[in-house]
C-alpha cells in the first residue's frame, strides 16, 4: 500500500558467532567477488542518498527564505524565525480575580449558560451597566 515502508536485510556474511564468519573459507572465497561488489553498491547508494537528503533539504531551506522575503519584504531578517516571544509579557498573565468592592462578591461575567437564561424565565443576565439589571426576551 501507498506509504508502506520496506526494508531489506543483508546479512554480514563475516560476523557470525564469536566473529568467526558463517560460511567456511571456501565458500567466502568462492562469492567474494558478489559479496565485495553488494557491499560496495549498498555504499554507494548510501551516500547518493545521503547526498539526496542533503540537496534537498538545501532547496527547501533556499524556497522557504525566498517565500519568506517574498512575503516579508524590508522586515525579513534572514536565518530568523521572525519572532521573539518573552513570556514575561503581561499578555501572557491572567490578571488575579478582583473582588467587587460594593459587595464582596467576584465581579458578573459576561458570559451565560443557556442553563441559567431558561431558569430565570427568559431573562438574560446583564452584560453591562448595574449588577441587578436584567435584559427581558420579547
Amino acid at each position: 500500500p501507498l506509504g508502506t515502508e520496506v526494508s531489506f536485510a543483508e546479512i554480514d556474511w563475516y560476523s557470525g558467532d564469536g566473529h568467526r564468519p558463517m560460511l567456511s573459507k571456501a565458500t567466502l572465497q568462492k562469492f567474494k567477488p558478489d559479496i565485495s561488489r553488494r557491499r560496495n553498491d549498498r555504499l554507494r547508494m548510501a551516500q547518493m542518498e545521503n547526498k539526496a537528503d542533503r540537496l534537498a533539504r538545501e532547496r527547501m531551506y533556499k524556497e522557504e527564505s525566498r517565500r519568506r522575503r517574498e512575503l516579508l519584504g524590508a522586515n525579513y531578517v534572514e536565518g530568523s524565525s521572525g519572532q521573539d516571544i518573552d513570556p514575561d509579557d503581561d499578555f501572557f498573565h491572567v490578571p488575579a480575580p478582583s473582588l467587587d468592592e460594593a459587595d464582596g462578591q467576584r465581579p458578573r461575567s459576561s458570559s451565560f449558560r443557556f442553563s441559567q437564561v431558561c431558569a430565570e424565565n427568559g431573562e438574560f443576565p446583564a452584560l453591562s451597566g448595574s449588577v441587578g439589571s436584567t435584559a427581558v426576551l420579547p
